[in-house]
């Protein structure tokens, strides 16, 4: 059956995006996007250190993804409303709508009373077995509430990958001396994010100094609730790192970012996603070539491509300014952006690693030339995995 394919208009823009229609589509689609998930984990745990803070990050943000997709896998599977099934953006992202990871939020809020209109779990299995065996064909009402009550159950803030989720503020050593009379304390950080303009998850590291005169962030407070309040408000969306780093720099006078990294999921391209889409209307240029070579070289429809990047941006120095209306100074940092690399300063980051996950039988097959022609991809790292899921970084 193929991918029911729509459009909309928001802000003067078309966005694309896909329905699932029927049970096997939503199996297809979630069990592409588990592997997807297993994948990266794999990729991430054979690349680094298992103790290092940022295998530990990375790999717990995309174990709450995976938990995120089980959940609507379950959530959309058995539903009784024709006229809802979950959106996949398919402008650039091939990841579920923001929309829907919001509305898990809406959910949580209304799981408790929710729960309470369900028949408990024991007499809808019972409910469900005495049907089949007296009727002969599945009960969907049933199935439907025991789907609905197994969402709900799963739903935990702690486990799930929302809008937006924050990491703990880890200390880093002792007060030191930034510069003359200046002492500071240093902390790493990490949330993510699933950005509603692109409809893509960001996962994000920042490394900075605190005045050492100001409340300790590790210590419950106020200081603590304004900095965590400032990383909800800036960091629930994706501009570009400069500009994130910026606002952060200027919303605590005393909060000072050195490092802020941020790894980009998508876009993912399968030929689920691809095969059905009628080419007049992308707007991604890499789309045309990538099904072309989903369809001709790989033999199994839950094989995909998922481009991600990582981009870094880190202050060079700092700036005392003088401010215009009140007496006294601000430390500013001044990040660096080189200006002789395009693709840097196009994202606006000191450093930018394109990678892309792919089949291993896809690349044997994809020439220099081939290469060349698809956006971003003669430059990216190149992670192949096979038939049975072994990733191999190139």
């Amino acid at each position: 059956m193929p991918l029911d394919v729509r459009t909309m208009i928001h802000d003067d823009k078309a966005y694309d995006f896909g329905v699932l229609e029927g049970n096997d589509q939503y199996a297809e689609y979630f069990n592409q996007l588990v592997n997807v998930c297993n994948r990266l984990l794999n990729y991430y745990r054979m690349e680094n250190d298992e103790n290092n803070y940022e295998t530990i990050v990375v790999t717990s943000y995309l174990q709450r993804l995976l938990y995120t997709v089980q959940g609507l896998r379950i959530k959309f599977t058995h539903t009784p409303d024709i006229n809802r099934s979950l959106w996949i953006d398919l402008t650039e992202s091939g990841f579920p709508n923001c929309a829907e990871i919001s509305n898990i939020s809406t959910d949580f809020l209304s799981r408790d009373s929710r729960l309470r209109d369900i028949p408990a779990a024991v007499i809808l299995k019972r409910g469900i077995l005495d049907y089949l065996i007296t009727c002969q064909e599945e009960p969907e009402t049933l199935l439907w509430q025991m789907s609905e009550r197994t969402y709900l159950e799963m739903l935990d803030q702690e486990k799930l990958f929302l809008t937006f989720n924050q990491g703990e503020i880890v200390k880093q050593g002792e007060i030191v001396k930034r510069r003359e009379n200046e002492q500071v304390r240093s902390y790493v950080t990490s949330w993510a994010c699933y950005d509603f303009q692109t409809n893509r998850p960001y996962i994000h590291i920042l490394t900075f100094d605190q005045d050492a005169d100001k409340q300790p962030l590790e210590e419950e407070g106020q200081t603590r609730l304004e900095f965590l309040e400032v990383l909800r408000s800036e960091g629930s969306r994706a501009p570009t790192v400069d500009i994130l780093a910026m606002q952060i720099d200027d919303a605590i006078e005393s909060i000072h970012p050195k490092i802020l990294k941020r790894i980009c999921l998508g876009p993912l391209y399968s030929r689920l996603l691809l095969e059905e889409y009628d080419t007049e209307s992308i707007v991604d240029p890499r789309e045309p070539m990538i099904r072309e070579l989903l369809m001709k070289y790989t033999r199994r429809h839950e094989d995909f491509l998922l481009f991600f990047t990582q981009e870094i941006i880190f202050s060079q120095r700092q700036d005392i300014r003088k401010s215009t209306f009140l007496r006294g100074s601000r430390v500013r940092e001044i990040f660096f952006i080189p200006d002789t690399d395009p693709e840097t300063y196009q994202h606006r980051a000191s450093v930018v690693h394109n990678l892309v996950l792919l089949p291993h039988v896809l690349l044997q097959h994809i020439t220099k030339v081939l290469e060349s022609q698809i956006p971003g991809f003669r430059n990216a790292r190149k992670i192949t995995y096979n038939d049975k899921g072994i990733i191999n970084a190139i």
